[in-house]
């Protein structure tokens, strides 16, 4: 949260300033000349931007130095700026900050260069929320089989300032079959330390699925406050295998602990990536109104689907306790085993399989915002 990272000095010289250039914030560019003959007169001008609350809230502008560089010679150049973190509002949720460096001719002698191909842009986001992974499952985790039904996994965490947590976003894979869907189980808030200690706040969930790489906000009924190390853990209540989402593209290994008896161990999935878990700061005023991404009227069974397999239409029925919801405005997505949306149109009783090639597929009834309407039903498609 950008908030914590403004009010943190500390945090600020270990991430973004230069100690050695009077604390102030140093931006590199590595320039490369990628002809064989010398080109001088080349500059880098610097151009910052920072939003916040979707409008512009500050700019900058550096001009670079001039650069003369030889055939195929690769040259670092740096911005050292002042530090604009006190700028925006130090309570913000949410700030972004675009970096732009844009290749400047300095002798108007000199042949024009391409300006379509003379700027590079970094856009560094700052969240309500912490996370260690980038947004997108490529494995899954959980506990499972035999003395798992208490298990618990638990995910630590570090705030840079005292703040209260309002709420975690959880990704939860689709298992085939919708069988780790509506599943019980405990997130809990721990205190931290070497490993997770007293727990500081308890909420019963479910498990739930909004979509391909959608996170649920898990809503916290009353304000828990943590400051420095925490943990934030899920502990089940069965035997299923959960299967949180895993971003393997990532490692940050020592993070994940694990407790199947009577005490914390290290996680072995640290070496394959970080679990899809975002403990949430965003600032709330009133507790008993905070929104969430799945409406309640989804905790309904599958709709039915027959004949079962599909060889060109199939009838669809709701599933019971669905009478208050007007089929109008749904709409239906046929998604494939991957999780990929291969068709989706208005919702109605009777649906051809024309044009599916055969295989195994899901159907998804959702709300006009894309919100889940009830469980996945899965499907086969033969020809």
């Amino acid at each position: 949260p950008w908030r914590h990272f403004a009010g943190n000095t500390k945090l600020q010289r270990e991430q973004a300033l230069n100690p050695d250039d009077g604390d102030r914030m140093s931006l590199p560019l590595y320039l490369r000349n990628m002809s064989s003959a010398p080109n001088s007169g080349v500059a880098a001008d610097l151009h910052l931007r920072l939003v916040q609350g979707g409008s512009w809230a500050l700019t900058y502008d550096n001009l670079g130095g001039v650069q003369n560089l030889g055939g195929y010679e690769t040259r670092l150049t740096t911005h050292n700026i002042s530090p604009m973190f006190s700028e925006p509002d130090d309570n913000a949720d949410s700030v972004a900050i675009e970096v732009r460096f844009v290749i400047r001719r300095y002798r108007s002698s000199i042949a024009p260069h391409f300006a379509h191909n003379d700027t590079a842009v970094y856009v560094q986001k700052f969240y309500d929320y912490y996370a260690y992974d980038d947004g997108t499952a490529e494995n899954g985790y959980g506990v499972f089989g035999e003395n798992s039904q208490a298990a618990e996994i638990a995910v630590r965490y570090h705030s840079y300032r005292r703040d209260t947590l309002t709420g975690v976003f959880i990704y939860f894979n689709h298992s085939i079959g919708g069988g780790n869907i509506e599943q019980p189980f405990l997130l809990n808030i721990r205190a931290g330390g070497a490993v997770p200690s007293e727990t500081l706040y308890t909420l019963q969930c479910t498990t739930q699925f909004d979509g391909l790489n959608r996170f649920v906000w898990y809503k916290f009924d009353r304000r828990v406050v943590v400051e420095g190390d925490f943990f934030v853990g899920i502990k089940q209540q069965n035997t299923t295998m959960l299967n949180i989402g895993v971003d393997a593209n990532n490692i940050n290994a020592g993070k994940v602990f694990v407790r199947l008896d009577l005490g914390w161990k290290p996680s072995q999935m640290d070496s394959a990536g970080v679990l899809m878990i975002r403990p949430s700061f965003a600032r709330r005023t009133d507790f008993t109104d905070i929104p969430t991404l799945a409406p309640a009227v989804r905790r309904q069974g599958a709709p039915a689907l027959y004949p079962n397999p599909v060889v060109s239409e199939a009838r669809l029925a709701l599933p019971s306790g669905a009478e208050g919801i007007a089929p109008s405005g749904l709409t239906i997505n046929v998604l494939d085993i991957m999780g990929r949306s291969v068709r989706r149109l208005p919702f109605a009783y009777a649906i051809s399989a024309e044009g599916l090639p055969a295989g195994v597929y899901l159907l998804q009834v959702e709300y006009p915002d894309g919100a889940p309407a009830f469980a996945v039903r899965k499907f086969v498609v033969i020809r």
